[in-house]
């Protein structure tokens, strides 16, 4: 009997003693709990989670969490582009804007496979950096496209694709986050900062300064500096510079004059719809 009331205030004390340490670590956890930013869930939802690492953070909520402490900056997602920015800026409460400027990637040669004047059979590593490390992909012109689609692998949202022995680059999906100029070893590749309302862009897709003789020889798509361009161009946003014709994006005014003018088709236009 004495046994069994000891036993009996054992599980009394042992009971009474897990009360008090179970109301105390309730009190504790209430004190001490770190209250979720209910922001959080609200950036999570509206960035597009591709985790890209374009933004410089290992991870979307990586991303978000120093937006929050203002560590980040609220255009920070390339991914989203401006609409996603102005979401942000008005779940922070820094109200909403979509800004003024918009990024595209721009390729500066944009010549066919069929344009290129071959010389030899390529037959090592099909990657752009390693035919730029032998020298060439087979084709005469050291400045063009060497073809091998390193851009295409690395775009994010798959806004690049080859045709017809070069990579086409889709505005639309476009997002402006400069992977594509980083992996082009021959710097072909850049980001064109355009006015929000661009509709359409005019671009030199050649990149050669050999001179017009010698870009004749290398291929049939290359600016030959004729400056024919300059003299149509009714806004003066065309010049000729270092053997090639240079476009001011901020003056031209997409009239197409340009492009009807050029002998060699090496200027052409393309749609410009800012990424959603």
């Amino acid at each position: 009997m004495k046994n069994l009331n000891l036993l009996l205030i054992s599980v009394i004390v042992m009971m009474g003693l897990g009360g008090f340490l179970a109301i105390g670590l309730s009190f504790a956890y209430r004190k001490l709990k770190v209250e979720e930013d209910p922001r959080l869930k609200k950036i999570l939802e509206v960035l597009p989670g591709l985790k890209c690492g374009v933004c410089g953070y290992a991870s979307c909520e990586d991303f978000a969490r120093n937006l929050m402490e203002g560590k980040a900056p609220v255009d920070g997602c390339k991914a989203g582009g401006a609409n996603v920015a102005g979401q942000l800026q008005g779940i922070l409460g820094k109200g909403s804007s979509e800004g003024k400027e918009i990024r595209k990637a721009r390729l500066k040669c944009n010549a066919r496979e069929s344009q290129k004047i071959k010389i030899v059979d390529y037959r090592g590593l099909k990657t752009c950096l390693a035919a730029d490390n032998l020298g060439s992909s087979g084709f005469s012109c050291f400045d063009g496209c060497l073809g091998l689609g390193d851009c295409v692998k690395i775009c994010p949202v798959s806004a690049i694709k080859m045709t017809e022995g070069r990579p086409q680059i889709n505005l639309s999906k476009c997002i402006g986050c400069g992977l594509c100029v980083k992996a082009c070893p021959r710097g072909l590749i850049d980001i064109v900062v355009l006015k929000r309302d661009t509709r359409k862009l005019v671009i030199v897709g050649c990149n050669s300064t050999q001179g017009s003789a010698a870009t004749r020889k290398m291929c049939e798509a290359g600016c030959i500096a004729c400056g024919k361009c300059v003299k149509v161009c009714p806004v003066d946003a065309i010049k000729i510079e270092n053997f090639k014709a240079i476009i001011d994006h901020f003056k031209c005014i997409a009239c197409g004059k340009c492009v009807e003018a050029c002998p060699t088709r090496a200027i052409y236009m393309t749609e410009v719809v800012p990424a959603k």
